[in-house]
């Protein structure tokens, strides 16, 4: 409208205007009419300025990064997610089933009373923590007798808890069983400093089973390159403080904290968002208040269905090197949004103003912008091709 206009104003005035900025191409309706002129340079600068690749820059970028995602087990749930990263700056890890295996083992089983191994089993098949997996495949091959609880409650964090003909049974922390006043008959010689978890009748400790699990392989690793990108690291565990100081040592984890309840690990998760964006990365049901809170929340998809509904990112693969290909798959992802934007706002700084001085007609004005869109596309697809080699081999 304002070249329309400015031109309108020209040529009504009686003034020369040069041929190199009135070049209508031979046009003769606009070199009889001002108006029809006029129009012509407008028409120009319309097509110019068409916006397709400002309108495809960022959307070409995320589908294919997304494509490339999807192809390594990683999904997003929506686009904003990939600009978020690029600011991280602490990324916080579950212990039990992120950092380790998540198949923890029964190591020892102390003070044995083979009366209530099948009482034992089937209070642990009704947990899906870990810890109580662990306990319920350890007796998986004995003939266990059903036994029927009522009242079952489980406390994240704590433990489960039914009753059976009037009597109260528990799997639970021995820390908990400490700090309730169980009753403790027998003195266990066994290294504290380890997972240990109780088996109790009206909160009278009956036996003990000391539970072990293994540091994935590709933690170590994993753990390197975040660092590498200049990111704090932390472990939120509600396992023994002890254990998690030991597994933090050996990773080279800058923070570390154990026993805590699930919000616990929420409080401690909005403490570290007042210093930066912080991302969370779980499995469990005890770590939907920790990925809620956090700035960007990461869900194992073999996890818990409901912490996988409300994660940001979901990993279709246990391996915690994905962690890692989704962060800088991400920041690949922002800077050819960037890079995209960049190359359509140079375009359109040079060929605007070209077209508001009259130096394009309409038809090149398309063809330039047909190929300045071509371009952006063209780049996109060179980045994809080398992100998805970059990322194929981490």
């Amino acid at each position: 409208l304002i070249t329309f206009i400015l031109w309108l104003i020209l040529l009504y005035l009686p003034i020369s205007i040069p041929a190199i900025f009135n070049n209508v191409y031979e046009n003769p309706i606009a070199n009889e009419n001002p108006i029809a002129n006029a129009l012509y340079h407008a028409v120009a600068t319309l097509v110019i300025a068409c916006p397709c690749a400002f309108g495809i820059a960022a959307p070409a970028a995320i589908y294919s990064s997304s494509f490339i995602a999807s192809k390594n087990k990683i999904l997003f749930s929506s686009s904003k997610i990939y600009e978020m990263i690029n600011d991280i700056s602490f990324v916080a890890f579950d212990k039990t089933g992120t950092i380790t295996e998540g198949k923890p083992f029964v190591a020892q089983y102390l003070n044995q009373n083979k009366q209530y191994d099948s009482y034992i089993y089937n209070l642990a098949t009704l947990s899906n923590h870990p810890l109580s997996q662990a306990i319920k495949n350890y007796f998986a091959n004995n003939n266990n007798e059903t036994i029927e609880f009522e009242n079952v409650k489980e406390i994240l964090g704590v433990g489960i808890f039914a009753t059976n003909n009037k009597n109260t049974y528990a799997i639970t922390s021995l820390k908990y069983a400490k700090e309730n006043n169980y009753i403790f008959h027998q003195k266990q010689s066994f290294d504290e400093n380890k997972s240990i978890s109780v088996f109790s009748i009206n909160n009278e400790v009956i036996s003990y089973f000391q539970i072990e699990d293994q540091i994935k392989k590709d933690a170590l690793q994993t753990i390197k390159n975040l660092q590498n990108m200049n990111i704090k690291l932390i472990i939120l565990s509600g396992d023994r403080k002890e254990n998690v100081e030991k597994i933090a040592h050996q990773l080279g984890i800058d923070y570390w904290y154990g026993d805590l309840l699930p919000d616990q690990k929420a409080e401690i998760i909005n403490e570290f968002k007042s210093k930066g964006k912080i991302i969370f990365v779980g499995d469990g049901t005890n770590d939907i208040l920790a990925i809620k809170s956090a700035s960007i929340g990461i869900a194992y998809a073999s996890g818990s269905e409901l912490t996988n509904s409300i994660a940001d990112i979901s990993l279709l693969e246990n391996n915690l090197n994905l962690v890692y290909k989704a962060i800088l798959l991400s920041r690949k992802t922002l800077n050819l949004v960037k890079l995209n934007f960049v190359w359509a706002g140079i375009f359109n700084i040079i060929c605007i103003p070209l077209a508001i001085l009259g130096l394009i007609a309409p038809w090149l004005g398309a063809i330039l912008m047909v190929g300045s869109t071509s371009v952006l596309l063209l780049n996109t697809l060179i980045a994809q091709k080398r992100n998805k080699s970059m990322i194929s081999k981490i």
